[in-house]
C-alpha cells in the first residue's frame, strides 16, 4: 500500500504555499482507499476492475503514470507536477524547465503522449530532440511502456496491442526506427509516436498534432553564438510539420545551459504556458543557493552543486543561469605579479576577429612569458577592432618587440589573413614563422577556458595589475566584463578564450636559471625585454 507517512514527511508546508508540493488534502482522490478497494475486485471482478481503472485514469494522469505504468511518483513534488500538466496539458504551447532528475522527460515525453494515446487513438506525436539518437531515447521509453504494462492493453484493448500481438504480428509497425502504430481508425502514415532530431533529418510529408521538443539544448549547442542561432532558426522551422486540419499542440521540456539559449526565445513567447521548477528556491519561490529543496535532498543538490560548479549548477539545477554568473570564476583565485623572472620564453597568441563592424568580436593579441618552474606571465595584450592588414601590423610590432620562441594564429574561413600576411611579409621583407591553431572538436572553446581558469586558480597564470591599450585597462576589462561574467557574456569572451590557446599548443618550458633577477614593485615589466636576436621559429623560417 501507499506509504502515507513518508509522503506528509515529504510534504514541505513551505512549498504548498508556494504551489510546488501538494499536500493530501488537495488530492483528486483518495488515492490510499482507492487502490485498496481496487485490489479487492481484481479477481473477483476483473471487468468491473478494469472498467474502473479506465475511468479514474482518464481523468487522473497522476494516477495513470502511478497505477497503470507503475512509475514510482509518490511524492508532493511528483503529484504536483501531475496535476499542473493535466490542467494545461490542452493548451496550445507549453514549456516545462526542470532541474536535473526531477522527472520532466517522464512526464511530458513518456507520460502525456501515452495518456493522451490512450483517450484518443488518432493522436500523433513526434518527439524531437538536437540530435534524433536524443529523441530515440524517449521513444524507447514509450515502447517500453506499451510492452510492459498489461494494463494498457488491458483497460484500453481498442488502441494498445496485447503482449501476444506484438509477439506475433508487430514488425514494421512497432519500430523505433520508423515509428510506432497502435490500433486506430486514423487513415494516415504519420506514426503515433516516432523520433526524430530537428537540426537536421526533419521527415517531410509528415505532420503530427502532438510535437514534443524533449531537449533541444545540450552543452555543445551552446558552446558559440552561432550554435545557439542554429539551434533557434531550426526550432521556428518546426512550424512546417504541424497538422494544418487537427489542432497541433506543441510542448517544449529542457534545462537551461546558457542565458541566450532556445528557453530565451520562449520564455518572451506569451503564447507559451511556462512551468518553472528549479531545484531549490527561497520562501518567495525564487530559484536559490542553499533554500529549500523542491525535490531532491539536501545531500545529493549539495553534492550536485560542488560537481557542476555554481555557474552550472545554476543553469542545469536552479534553471537561471544569471544567478551563477558573477560566482562562475571567483576574482579572489586571480594572483597579480610585481615582476617576472629572468630567462622566460616568449609567445604569442593571435584570436582574429572576422570584420571590422559593430557586430564582430575583437581581435585579441595575448604576449605570454613561460618561466622555468612553469608560471606564466601575461605581459602584453592588444584588444580591437582591426582590419586583416591592421592585425599584420600590429603582430609585427608585438613580433618585433618580444622577439617570441612561437606564434600561434587562429584559423578561420579560408585562411585569408594568412595569405595576406604572406604577401606583406614579402613586401615588406620582414619574416614571422606562424604556426596555425585551430580546433572543430564541439565544445572545445569552453573546455580550453575552463583549463585555463584551473590554472589561475592553482596560481600557474599570473596577470600584471595595468595593462593599457588605447587608454583602456585591459585587466579591468578583462576581470569585469569576462571573467566574472563567464559563462554568461557568451557573446564577448574573446579575451579568455585567446588566453585559452596557453592551455593547448605546444610550449616548451626554459631551463633553470639559478639567479632569477626580480622587478621590484612599481617597476615596469616592459624594461626586460628577451634580447634574444632569433627564435627557434624564424631559424626555420621558409622565405
Amino acid at each position: 500500500m501507499l506509504e502515507i507517512v513518508t509522503y506528509q514527511e515529504k510534504t514541505n508546508p513551505d512549498l504548498v504555499k508556494l504551489g510546488f508540493h501538494t499536500p493530501m488534502s488537495d488530492w483528486k482522490f483518495d488515492y490510499d482507499k482507492l487502490i485498496e478497494e481496487l485490489e479487492k475486485i481484481k479477481y473477483k471482478f476483473p471487468n468491473k476492475y478494469r472498467k474502473v481503472v479506465r475511468e479514474i485514469a482518464e481523468q487522473d494522469f497522476w494516477f495513470f503514470m502511478f497505477y497503470c505504468l507503475q512509475m514510482p511518483i509518490f511524492h508532493p513534488y511528483l503529484v504536483n507536477v501531475a496535476y499542473l500538466l493535466q490542467e494545461h496539458s490542452q493548451d496550445p504551447y507549453l514549456y516545462f524547465a526542470g532541474a536535473r532528475g526531477s522527472w520532466k522527460s517522464t512526464f511530458m515525453t513518456i507520460g502525456l503522449p501515452l495518456w493522451e494515446t490512450a483517450k484518443n487513438s488518432d493522436t500523433t506525436n513526434v518527439i524531437l530532440s538536437y540530435e534524433r539518437q536524443m529523441a530515440k531515447k524517449q521513444l524507447l521509453g514509450i515502447k517500453n511502456q506499451c510492452e510492459r504494462s498489461p494494463l494498457l492493453w488491458e483497460c484500453w484493448p481498442e488502441t494498445f496491442y496485447t503482449s501476444s500481438e506484438f509477439r506475433s504480428k508487430l514488425t514494421d509497425n512497432w519500430n523505433i526506427n520508423t515509428g510506432l502504430f497502435v490500433k486506430r481508425k486514423l487513415k494516415s502514415s504519420d506514426p503515433t509516436f516516432v523520433a526524430y532530431g530537428f537540426i537536421e533529418g526533419i521527415p517531410t510529408g509528415f505532420h503530427f498534432n502532438r510535437l514534443i521538443i524533449d531537449d533541444p539544448v545540450t552543452l555543445d549547442n551552446t558552446a558559440t553564438v552561432e550554435s545557439i542561432e542554429k539551434v533557434n532558426m531550426a526550432f521556428k522551422m518546426l512550424n512546417g510539420i504541424k497538422d494544418r486540419e487537427r489542432k497541433t499542440i506543441v510542448r517544449v521540456v529542457t534545462t537551461r545551459y546558457d542565458v541566450n539559449d532556445l528557453s530565451k526565445q520562449i520564455l518572451s513567447d506569451e503564447r507559451y504556458f511556462h512551468i518553472i521548477r528549479p531545484s531549490e528556491v527561497n520562501k518567495e519561490g525564487k530559484a536559490c543557493f542553499d533554500g529549500i529543496p523542491v525535490f531532491r535532498s539536501r545531500e545529493e543538490l549539495d553534492d550536485e552543486r560542488i560537481s557542476f560548479g555554481d555557474a552550472y549548477y545554476a543553469a542545469q539545477m536552479l534553471q537561471d543561469p544569471t544567478i551563477g554568473g558573477d560566482n562562475s570564476f571567483d576574482p579572489a583565485w586571480i594572483k597579480f605579479y610585481t615582476g617576472i623572472p629572468d630567462g622566460c620564453f616568449y609567445y604569442i597568441f593571435v584570436d582574429p576577429a572576422g570584420s571590422k563592424n559593430k557586430k564582430s568580436d575583437f581581435s585579441v593579441f595575448v604576449v605570454v612569458a613561460v618561466s622555468s618552474d612553469r608560471q606564466f606571465f601575461l605581459i602584453d595584450m592588444i584588444r580591437d577592432k582591426l582590419d586583416v592588414f591592421e592585425r599584420f601590423e600590429k603582430l609585427k610590432y608585438l613580433h618585433q618587440k618580444y622577439k617570441p620562441e612561437g606564434v600561434w594564429y587562429e584559423i578561420q574561413g579560408m585562411n585569408s589573413d594568412l595569405e595576406v600576411f604572406e604577401r606583406e611579409m614579402r613586401t615588406q621583407k620582414y619574416y614571422m614563422a606562424l604556426e596555425k591553431f585551430s580546433s572543430n572538436e564541439q565544445n572545445a572553446k569552453r573546455r580550453r577556458i575552463l583549463a585555463l581558469v584551473a590554472m589561475i586558480r592553482k596560481g600557474e597564470v599570473l596577470l600584471p595589475e595595468e595593462l593599457y591599450y588605447d587608454n583602456r585597462n585591459l585587466i579591468d576589462e578583462f576581470i569585469e566584463e569576462e571573467y566574472k561574467k563567464y559563462p554568461n557574456n557568451r557573446f564577448h569572451d574573446d579575451m579568455l578564450d585567446c588566453m585559452s590557446f596557453v592551455t593547448q599548443c605546444p610550449i616548451a618550458i626554459p631551463e633553470k636559471v639559478e639567479d632569477k633577477v626580480k622587478l621590484e614593485k612599481g617597476v615596469s615589466y616592459l624594461q626586460f625585454e628577451n634580447k634574444k636576436k632569433t627564435t627557434w621559429a624564424t631559424q626555420f623560417c621558409s622565405w
